[in-house]
C-alpha cells in the first residue's frame, strides 16, 4: 500500500490517493465466479454407484426379506443380488425412478451387509434410497401371492389397483416411491407402521415409503391411493400379499434403511388396536 508524506497531504492529494488506494485494493481481491453447473457428484449427499443396505436386527431362521430400492439414474437396471428373488419391477422410461422389490428368506447365512449395483455398468451420478422389512410368519414355501404396480403417474397422488387375495390373514405391503424429490408421501388410510425415506434431495434424488395391513378373509384389498403434496418427476407403486404360514398373519420384526429415514409411526401391524380405557373419575373431596 502506497504512503503519503504528511507534508504533502493537501485536501487534493489525499483525495487522490485514497482513489488510488481503492483502485489497488480491487486489483488484488479475487472476485467469486457464479456456480452455473452442479457440484461434481463426488460431493453430492447420497451420489454412489451403489447402495448398502445392512442386515434387519432379530432374525430368526425361517423369517421372510423384503426389499424396496428406488434408483433413479441407474440407467440399465439394477441387478439382483445373490440370495434374493424379484418380486415386482418397475421402470419409468427416462429413468427418473424406478423400484425394485425383492424377497429373501432367511437361513443363518446373511452378510451384515446387501449391496445393489445402481446401473449397467454402474453409474456413479445414480441416486438411490432403499429399505429391507422383516417378517415372521410367512409362508417360506410360496411366501408372494398376488401383487399389482403403478407405473409412472405425475400428479400430487399415486393410486395402486386392488388384489385379490385367496386365503385369509395375507399381510399386504403397499410401496410408493417418487423421483426428482425430496418429500413424503399421506399414506393410504388402511396402512399401519408407515416409514418414508428419502435421500434429502429436490432435484435429482427420490423418496419411497411403505406400509402394510393385514386382509383378515380373502378377497379384494381396495385400490390405495397415497398423496404427497407435489408434482414433480414421476410416481410408481406396488402393492404385494404375503402368504401366512399359518392361520395367523405375519408380523413385521424389524427394518433397516438406507437413505435420511423419517419414522413416521411405528406399530406391530399383526396386533389389534386395544379399546382404551377411560379410568373412573375421582369423586370430589368431602370439606369438612
Amino acid at each position: 500500500m502506497p504512503r503519503i508524506s504528511p507534508k504533502l497531504a493537501t485536501p487534493s492529494r489525499l483525495l487522490t490517493f485514497i482513489s488510488l488506494s481503492l483502485v489497488l485494493l480491487a486489483m488484488r481481491t479475487p472476485v467469486a465466479e457464479a456456480q452455473t453447473t452442479p457440484p461434481p457428484a463426488s460431493v453430492v449427499t447420497k451420489s454412489v454407484q451403489s447402495l448398502n443396505i445392512e442386515k434387519p436386527a432379530n432374525l430368526l431362521n425361517g423369517d421372510v426379506l423384503i426389499a424396496i430400492v428406488a434408483s433413479s439414474f441407474a440407467y440399465g437396471g439394477v441387478p439382483t443380488p445373490a440370495g434374493w428373488t424379484l418380486i415386482q419391477r418397475i421402470d419409468q422410461g427416462s429413468q427418473i425412478i424406478h423400484i425394485d422389490t425383492y424377497y429373501h428368506v432367511v437361513d443363518g447365512s446373511e452378510p451384515p451387509i446387501w449391496s445393489w449395483q445402481l446401473g449397467v455398468p454402474a453409474n456413479p451420478n445414480a441416486r438411490a434410497t432403499g429399505s429391507i422389512i422383516a417378517y415372521r410368519g410367512v409362508n417360506i414355501t410360496s411366501p408372494i401371492g398376488a401383487s399389482s404396480t403403478r407405473c409412472c403417474k405425475k400428479g400430487t397422488s399415486t393410486s395402486v389397483a386392488s388384489i385379490d387375495t385367496t386365503t385369509p390373514n395375507n399381510l399386504i405391503l403397499a410401496v410408493f416411491a417418487e423421483g426428482q424429490s425430496n418429500g413424503y408421501y399421506t399414506p393410504p388410510a388402511a396402512l399401519t407402521a408407515v416409514i418414508n425415506v428419502t435421500n434429502g434431495e429436490p432435484t435429482w434424488g427420490n423418496h419411497h415409503m411403505f406400509g402394510d395391513f393385514v386382509m383378515t378373509t380373502a378377497g379384494p384389498t381396495g385400490h390405495q391411493i397415497a398423496t404427497n403434496g407435489e408434482s414433480t418427476g414421476a410416481d410408481v407403486a406396488q402393492l404385494i400379499a404375503l402368504k401366512p404360514s399359518s392361520s395367523a398373519a405375519p408380523t413385521r420384526i424389524s427394518v433397516s434403511t438406507s437413505g435420511l429415514a423419517t419414522l413416521n409411526v411405528i406399530e406391530q401391524p399383526s396386533l389389534p388396536e386395544q379399546p382404551r380405557r377411560v379410568p373412573p373419575a375421582r369423586p370430589a373431596a368431602r370439606r369438612p
